[in-house]
């Protein structure tokens, strides 16, 4: 009768090995003596079922140090890698750096999920599990996996935001800028209240972007880099704003850029006339609290409250999916008309003797 391998103790954890369907030795470790055991059987199992021809090959064990790699690899170019660095080096690593990809489980997944929030923001915890569910869906493209597990994103809270909410803000905000000795300044303000563009297409949109004839603005780069949904979209010139760049184009010091820098050349990340200056402006129109993202809502929301179509208003902001612009939807007018009628009237009118009942303040809530 074959000997059959057992766990055995490695440090605080069990190892086991096996032969794989190929002939090859396998290791794995697992937390404890049963979850080991359990394992070596299911391998086991497998390697037999391959072997006879009544299971497919499963792809060849990968770790997620390995998958942390080709993501890097990948997504050289993506914008956000710094911030995906940062989240692999404090949060994936230590949950998942010393398992191979099969060993990623939604029970595993959870545990980080439940350590994260203890001391990350939803928002924060989200954009943690986006980029796991991302990275082991790359492993499945590579086939290194043949599922990804499940990761499912805690409900993004429902936050308000910020914007210029009424005619005679927008008024003050564009007169301070205008007031401003920064050059352009008026002009890439209005640009951003009037279209609802982002800082970086804003500050890398070129004049051969820009169709004063067919009042037509074609987004298609972040400072130099692609859009964030790395789609072109096309924005209308609305007629506030059609003069005002029209005038700008004879006189702006760049033949490419709309809104260049004072030498004439692109504005950097987080430039001045997003910060500093830009606060500047801020205080001098005797606003509080507004970033420079704010404009873009600003224009999202005046385009709902003047009637403005909300599925045409997602092409314009560029939104991947409908319930990103559905945020903006409770300002359209008449939102609520055909809820007002919705309840009967239960209020106490007039009493017999034509006095009208007071109601109590008082009592138990």
């Amino acid at each position: 009768m074959p000997k059959v391998a057992k766990p055995r103790k490695k440090g605080n954890r069990w190892e086991v090995n096996y032969l794989d369907a190929d002939g090859r030795r396998r290791w794995e470790t697992h937390a404890t003596y049963k979850a080991a055991t359990a394992a070596l059987r299911q391998r086991q199992t497998e390697a037999d079922a391959i072997r006879s021809g009544l299971l497919a090959a499963p792809p060849e064990p990968r770790s997620f140090e390995e998958l942390v790699t080709l993501w890097k690899e990948v997504k050289h170019a993506k914008r956000s890698l710094p911030a995906d660095k940062s989240n692999i080096r404090n949060h994936l690593r230590p949950a998942f750096g010393e398992l191979m990809l099969h060993e990623i489980t939604p029970r595993r997944i959870s545990a980080m999920e439940r350590r994260s929030k203890k001391h990350l923001a939803v928002n924060s915890v989200r954009a943690v599990l986006a980029l796991l569910r991302s990275m082991l869906n790359l492993a499945v493209e590579h086939g290194w996996l043949a599922v990804a597990p499940k990761v499912r994103l805690p409900r993004k809270p429902d936050l308000d935001y910020t914007w210029l909410r009424s005619e005679t803000e927008i008024r003050s905000f564009l007169e301070a800028a205008a007031k401003d000795d920064y050059p352009a300044l008026i002009q890439l303000y209005a640009t951003a209240v009037y279209t609802g563009m982002r800082a970086g297409e804003l500050l890398g949109l070129r004049w051969d972007d820009v169709d004063l004839e067919r009042r037509l603005i074609t987004v298609q780069r972040s400072y130099t880099n692609p859009t964030k949904s790395s789609r072109i979209r096309r924005v209308p010139i609305l007629d506030p704003l059609l003069p005002l760049l029209r005038a700008w184009k004879l006189a702006c010091p760049s033949p490419e850029l709309v809104f260049p820098n004072r030498q004439d050349r692109m504005h950097p990340r987080s430039a001045s006339v997003t910060k500093a200056v830009f606060h500047r402006v801020r205080a001098r129109a005797k606003i509080e609290g507004l970033t420079f993202h704010d404009l873009r809502h600003t224009f999202a929301s005046h385009w709902v409250l003047k009637g403005g179509d909300i599925y045409r208003l997602q092409q314009i902001l560029g939104h991947s999916s409908i319930e990103l612009t559905q945020r903006y939807a409770h300002l359209a007018p008449g939102a609520f008309d055909q809820d007002l009628g919705r309840f009967g009237d239960y209020v106490p009118k007039e009493d017999g003797g034509g006095e009208v009942i007071k109601l109590s303040s008082g009592g138990q809530g």
